[in-house]
């Protein structure tokens, strides 16, 4: 039996025929992890990068949904930076940047898909506030500067095994900055009837800022003070 080229499974692998497998092993996984260690994801958690709303099957859905969206940030970087050396670079980078969308358009067409029917498609924004609005905007300038970094490595003439560490940045800042949660579930402390809202740490202003921005500009969701 032929084996396949290293570059050849790897392609395979952060391409477009494993994107509904590896979507259902992180999104399982995930639901996996919430069910047995709830606790984890409570500040200050483990992983309250994936703390969302309270109700049970929301807050699952935002976990997985989150989980799903760093993931395919990292695989589109991957099966850019190999597609993009299998080729000659562009007259210029802006051509390299306009390919880009084309050749990762099934990862684009999965995130934008699956986005919609975790969120809106279950009704979950519209009962628990704007939670998946806005960490998919988030996700979005994410994915854009990930895009961007990984065709300018490419434009610059890096080895392709740094072009591999270095495409996804944006995405291990995203998980580094949001860490300590993302949402007003985790910067809500109670005590009784009372509730503070108050970040315990820069990260999370930080994530608290960006939530506030996106409610002032496109809109506040549903009361969050419970």
């Amino acid at each position: 039996m032929t084996r396949l080229p290293g570059r050849r499974v790897a392609r395979i692998l952060t391409g477009p025929l494993c994107i509904l497998p590896i979507a259902f092993i992180v999104a399982f996984g995930t639901d996996r992890l919430i069910e047995s260690n709830f606790n984890m994801i409570l500040p200050p958690g483990h992983v309250s990068f994936l703390r969302g709303s309270d109700d049970y099957g929301c807050s699952n859905l935002f976990a997985g949904t989150t989980a799903l969206w760093v993931t395919f940030g990292f695989l589109a970087s991957w099966y850019l930076t190999i597609r993009l050396s299998e080729s000659a670079p562009s007259a210029s980078f802006l051509r390299d940047l306009a390919r880009a969308p084309w050749i990762l358009k099934f990862h684009l067409a999965a995130f934008l898909l699956g986005s919609y029917v975790f969120s809106e498609g279950g009704g979950c924004d519209e009962l628990y506030g704007n939670d998946f609005r806005n960490a998919f905007v988030l996700a979005g300038v994410c994915y854009v500067l990930t895009m961007g970094a990984t065709v300018l490595l490419y434009r610059l003439g890096w080895p392709e095994a740094t072009r591999v560490l270095l495409g996804p940045t944006a995405m291990v800042l995203w998980l580094f900055v949001g860490a300590d949660g993302m949402t007003p579930k985790t910067w809500q402390r109670w005590s009784g009837d009372q509730v503070t809202v108050k970040a315990t740490s820069r990260r999370q202003a930080l994530m608290q800022r960006w939530y506030e921005l996106c409610e002032r500009t496109l809109g506040r969701g549903a009361d969050r003070s419970r």
